[in-house]
Protein backbone atom coordinates (compact mmCIF):
# COMPACT_ATOMS: atom_id res chain seq x y z
CA UNK A 1 0.00 0.00 0.00
CA UNK A 2 3.25 2.09 0.48
CA UNK A 3 4.55 1.25 -2.36
CA UNK A 4 1.39 2.29 -4.47
CA UNK A 5 1.01 5.88 -2.63
CA UNK A 6 4.95 6.69 -3.19
CA UNK A 7 4.16 5.30 -7.33
CA UNK A 8 1.29 7.69 -7.25
CA UNK A 9 3.11 10.67 -5.80
CA UNK A 10 5.71 10.29 -8.00
CA UNK A 11 3.82 10.45 -11.24
CA UNK A 12 1.77 13.74 -9.93
CA UNK A 13 5.11 15.04 -9.33
CA UNK A 14 6.21 14.37 -12.86
CA UNK A 15 3.09 15.64 -14.39
CA UNK A 16 3.11 18.85 -12.49
CA UNK A 17 6.73 19.31 -13.59
CA UNK A 18 5.85 18.04 -17.37
CA UNK A 19 2.77 21.11 -17.49
CA UNK A 20 4.74 23.71 -15.82
CA UNK A 21 6.47 25.53 -18.61
CA UNK A 22 2.85 25.19 -19.94
CA UNK A 23 1.34 27.07 -17.15
CA UNK A 24 4.32 29.59 -17.24
CA UNK A 25 3.84 30.28 -21.04
CA UNK A 26 -0.01 30.81 -20.77
CA UNK A 27 0.30 32.95 -17.47
CA UNK A 28 3.13 35.07 -19.58
CA UNK A 29 0.95 35.06 -22.39
CA UNK A 30 -2.61 36.09 -20.94
CA UNK A 31 -1.44 38.39 -18.10
CA UNK A 32 -4.52 40.88 -17.28
CA UNK A 33 -4.27 43.99 -18.91
CA UNK A 34 -6.11 45.58 -16.04
CA UNK A 35 -3.85 44.13 -13.45
CA UNK A 36 0.11 44.88 -12.76
CA UNK A 37 2.44 43.91 -15.78
CA UNK A 38 4.97 41.48 -14.90
CA UNK A 39 7.85 42.62 -13.71
CA UNK A 40 11.16 43.45 -16.32
CA UNK A 41 14.06 40.74 -15.76
CA UNK A 42 16.56 41.89 -13.62
CA UNK A 43 19.61 40.87 -15.69
CA UNK A 44 17.79 41.28 -18.98
CA UNK A 45 16.67 37.40 -19.47
CA UNK A 46 14.05 35.70 -17.94
CA UNK A 47 13.82 31.97 -18.38
CA UNK A 48 10.35 30.76 -17.67
CA UNK A 49 11.51 27.57 -20.33
CA UNK A 50 14.26 26.37 -17.66
CA UNK A 51 16.91 26.44 -21.06
CA UNK A 52 19.51 26.97 -18.94
CA UNK A 53 18.81 25.25 -15.87
CA UNK A 54 21.82 23.42 -16.10
CA UNK A 55 23.83 25.99 -17.76
CA UNK A 56 24.00 28.79 -15.96
CA UNK A 57 26.88 29.90 -17.48
CA UNK A 58 25.44 30.34 -21.15
CA UNK A 59 22.69 32.30 -19.31
CA UNK A 60 25.44 34.97 -17.71
CA UNK A 61 26.86 35.31 -21.14
CA UNK A 62 23.73 36.53 -22.74
CA UNK A 63 22.99 38.53 -19.90
CA UNK A 64 26.66 39.96 -20.54
CA UNK A 65 25.98 40.33 -23.51
CA UNK A 66 22.46 42.58 -23.66
CA UNK A 67 23.44 44.54 -20.44
CA UNK A 68 26.75 45.49 -22.64
CA UNK A 69 23.84 47.15 -25.09
CA UNK A 70 22.15 48.77 -22.45
CA UNK A 71 25.40 50.29 -21.15
CA UNK A 72 27.17 51.20 -24.06
CA UNK A 73 23.87 52.64 -26.12
CA UNK A 74 20.86 53.26 -23.22
CA UNK A 75 18.96 50.54 -25.54
CA UNK A 76 16.90 47.98 -23.52
CA UNK A 77 16.97 44.05 -25.06
CA UNK A 78 15.06 41.75 -22.94
CA UNK A 79 14.96 37.98 -23.76
CA UNK A 80 12.02 35.80 -22.26
CA UNK A 81 12.16 32.04 -23.06
CA UNK A 82 8.86 30.10 -23.42
CA UNK A 83 8.67 26.37 -23.69
CA UNK A 84 5.16 27.21 -25.43
CA UNK A 85 3.58 30.43 -25.47
CA UNK A 86 -0.32 29.33 -24.78
CA UNK A 87 -3.40 30.74 -26.21
CA UNK A 88 -0.82 33.31 -28.23
CA UNK A 89 2.07 33.77 -30.85
CA UNK A 90 5.72 34.78 -29.50
CA UNK A 91 5.13 38.08 -31.28
CA UNK A 92 1.37 38.82 -29.73
CA UNK A 93 3.24 37.94 -26.65
CA UNK A 94 6.23 40.16 -27.52
CA UNK A 95 4.30 43.11 -28.13
CA UNK A 96 2.13 42.83 -25.15
CA UNK A 97 5.61 42.56 -22.75
CA UNK A 98 6.89 45.27 -25.03
CA UNK A 99 3.80 48.28 -23.87
CA UNK A 100 4.28 46.98 -20.45
CA UNK A 101 8.18 47.55 -19.81
CA UNK A 102 9.18 49.37 -22.12
CA UNK A 103 6.37 52.02 -23.07
CA UNK A 104 9.17 55.05 -23.72
CA UNK A 105 10.01 52.94 -26.80
CA UNK A 106 13.66 52.58 -25.84
CA UNK A 107 14.07 49.33 -26.31
CA UNK A 108 12.74 45.53 -27.67
CA UNK A 109 11.22 42.25 -26.29
CA UNK A 110 12.52 39.13 -27.81
CA UNK A 111 10.10 36.17 -27.09
CA UNK A 112 11.98 33.04 -27.70
CA UNK A 113 9.82 29.59 -28.10
CA UNK A 114 12.19 26.86 -27.57
CA UNK A 115 9.59 23.70 -28.97
CA UNK A 116 9.10 25.27 -32.51
CA UNK A 117 12.72 27.74 -32.25
CA UNK A 118 10.52 30.53 -33.07
CA UNK A 119 11.10 34.35 -32.13
CA UNK A 120 8.64 37.14 -31.70
CA UNK A 121 10.25 40.81 -30.85
CA UNK A 122 8.21 43.70 -30.48
CA UNK A 123 8.25 46.72 -32.56
CA UNK A 124 10.20 50.07 -31.11
CA UNK A 125 7.66 53.03 -31.26
CA UNK A 126 9.03 56.09 -33.66
CA UNK A 127 9.03 58.72 -31.04
CA UNK A 128 11.71 61.50 -31.89
CA UNK A 129 15.64 60.68 -32.53
CA UNK A 130 17.81 57.91 -31.48
CA UNK A 131 19.56 60.69 -28.99
CA UNK A 132 16.64 62.11 -27.23
CA UNK A 133 18.04 63.23 -23.99
CA UNK A 134 16.17 61.58 -20.92
CA UNK A 135 14.41 58.54 -23.00
CA UNK A 136 17.36 56.24 -23.88
CA UNK A 137 18.25 55.24 -27.59
CA UNK A 138 15.55 54.79 -30.10
CA UNK A 139 15.24 53.10 -33.38
CA UNK A 140 12.63 53.35 -35.94
CA UNK A 141 10.06 50.56 -36.56
CA UNK A 142 11.13 50.10 -40.08
CA UNK A 143 15.09 49.43 -38.98
CA UNK A 144 13.60 47.16 -36.28
CA UNK A 145 11.68 45.12 -39.44
CA UNK A 146 14.53 44.91 -41.37
CA UNK A 147 17.16 43.82 -38.48
CA UNK A 148 14.41 40.96 -38.04
CA UNK A 149 14.05 39.93 -41.34
CA UNK A 150 18.00 39.52 -41.86
CA UNK A 151 18.47 37.71 -38.53
CA UNK A 152 15.64 35.27 -39.83
CA UNK A 153 17.65 34.74 -42.98
CA UNK A 154 21.02 34.02 -41.56
CA UNK A 155 18.90 31.92 -38.80
CA UNK A 156 17.44 30.53 -41.58
CA UNK A 157 20.53 28.25 -43.45
CA UNK A 158 21.35 24.62 -43.08
CA UNK A 159 24.12 25.75 -40.81
CA UNK A 160 22.15 27.37 -38.03
CA UNK A 161 19.39 24.34 -38.00
CA UNK A 162 21.83 21.92 -36.60
CA UNK A 163 22.12 24.01 -33.54
CA UNK A 164 20.59 23.26 -30.38
CA UNK A 165 18.53 25.64 -28.84
CA UNK A 166 20.72 27.06 -26.30
CA UNK A 167 23.37 27.34 -29.05
CA UNK A 168 20.69 29.28 -31.79
CA UNK A 169 19.68 31.66 -28.91
CA UNK A 170 23.22 32.48 -27.89
CA UNK A 171 23.48 32.84 -31.93
CA UNK A 172 20.58 34.97 -32.05
CA UNK A 173 21.21 37.46 -29.57
CA UNK A 174 24.62 37.85 -30.55
CA UNK A 175 23.25 38.77 -33.74
CA UNK A 176 20.54 41.14 -32.53
CA UNK A 177 23.17 42.87 -29.94
CA UNK A 178 25.53 43.58 -33.61
CA UNK A 179 22.71 44.80 -35.66
CA UNK A 180 20.99 47.47 -32.79
CA UNK A 181 24.69 48.32 -31.40
CA UNK A 182 25.87 49.13 -34.95
CA UNK A 183 22.99 51.14 -36.03
CA UNK A 184 22.94 53.69 -32.58
CA UNK A 185 26.61 53.78 -33.11
CA UNK A 186 26.06 55.39 -36.56
CA UNK A 187 23.37 57.16 -35.30
CA UNK A 188 24.83 58.59 -32.71
CA UNK A 189 27.82 60.00 -35.13
CA UNK A 190 25.56 61.60 -37.13
CA UNK A 191 22.73 63.15 -35.14
CA UNK A 192 22.54 66.32 -33.12
CA UNK A 193 20.47 66.59 -30.13
CA UNK A 194 18.58 69.82 -29.51
CA UNK A 195 20.36 71.33 -27.50
CA UNK A 196 23.71 70.36 -29.07
CA UNK A 197 21.76 72.07 -32.22
CA UNK A 198 20.45 75.22 -29.94
CA UNK A 199 24.68 76.32 -29.14
CA UNK A 200 25.58 75.47 -32.25
CA UNK A 201 23.08 77.78 -33.91
CA UNK A 202 24.26 80.47 -31.28
CA UNK A 203 27.39 79.93 -31.44
CA UNK A 204 27.59 80.80 -35.40
CA UNK A 205 25.44 83.42 -34.89
CA UNK A 206 27.72 85.15 -32.54
CA UNK A 207 30.28 84.49 -34.86
CA UNK A 208 28.57 85.67 -37.86
CA UNK A 209 28.06 89.52 -35.25
CA UNK A 210 31.50 89.74 -34.11
CA UNK A 211 32.76 89.02 -37.69
CA UNK A 212 30.60 91.90 -39.30
CA UNK A 213 31.46 93.84 -36.19
CA UNK A 214 35.26 93.42 -36.63
CA UNK A 215 35.06 94.01 -40.35
CA UNK A 216 33.18 97.41 -40.01
CA UNK A 217 35.75 98.80 -37.38
CA UNK A 218 38.54 97.57 -39.60
CA UNK A 219 36.88 99.44 -42.49
CA UNK A 220 35.98 102.66 -40.14
CA UNK A 221 39.96 102.37 -38.80
CA UNK A 222 41.34 102.09 -42.58
CA UNK A 223 39.20 105.13 -43.79
CA UNK A 224 40.39 107.29 -40.96
CA UNK A 225 43.98 106.35 -41.71
CA UNK A 226 43.62 107.29 -45.51
CA UNK A 227 42.07 110.85 -44.24
CA UNK A 228 45.18 111.21 -42.03
CA UNK A 229 47.81 110.72 -44.63
CA UNK A 230 45.63 112.73 -47.56
CA UNK A 231 47.47 116.00 -48.08
CA UNK A 232 45.35 118.87 -49.79
CA UNK A 233 46.93 121.43 -51.85
CA UNK A 234 44.83 124.48 -53.16
CA UNK A 235 45.19 124.66 -57.13
CA UNK A 236 46.52 127.19 -58.83
CA UNK A 237 43.66 129.61 -60.19
CA UNK A 238 44.43 131.48 -63.16
CA UNK A 239 43.22 135.14 -63.03
CA UNK A 240 43.88 138.98 -65.06
CA UNK A 241 46.76 141.08 -63.27
CA UNK A 242 45.51 143.21 -60.55
CA UNK A 243 47.24 146.28 -60.05
CA UNK A 244 47.92 147.43 -56.44
CA UNK A 245 46.52 144.10 -55.11
CA UNK A 246 49.30 142.97 -52.85
CA UNK A 247 47.89 139.56 -52.23
CA UNK A 248 46.03 139.19 -56.49
CA UNK A 249 47.41 136.10 -58.41
CA UNK A 250 50.40 137.54 -60.23
CA UNK A 251 50.53 140.36 -59.07
CA UNK A 252 53.02 142.78 -60.77
CA UNK A 253 54.30 146.40 -59.51
CA UNK A 254 54.94 148.64 -62.59
CA UNK A 255 55.65 152.62 -62.20
CA UNK A 256 52.90 154.98 -63.55
CA UNK A 257 53.40 156.98 -66.24
CA UNK A 258 51.64 160.36 -66.24
CA UNK A 259 49.51 161.81 -69.39
CA UNK A 260 51.53 163.39 -71.95
CA UNK A 261 49.52 167.14 -71.55
CA UNK A 262 51.10 166.66 -68.31
CA UNK A 263 54.59 165.78 -69.59
CA UNK A 264 54.62 169.30 -71.14
CA UNK A 265 53.76 171.39 -68.48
Amino acid sequence: MTGLKSFAWALWLLACLAVAPFGRGQMMAGFSADGPPPPRPAFNVQDNAGLYTRNPEGLRVISDRLRGLEQQHGFHLYVVTESVVMGATPVDLAARLQQAWLPEGDGVVLVYEVDTRAFGMGRPYDSGNVTKPGNGARIPSFVAAGVVERVRSQLASDQQRTLDSQALLDHLTGLLVNEFGGYLEASRGSAIDAPTARIFWIGAGAAVVLGGLGWWIARRARRAEVERRRTYRFPPVPDQQRLGAPFGAMVSSRPFRGSASLDRQ
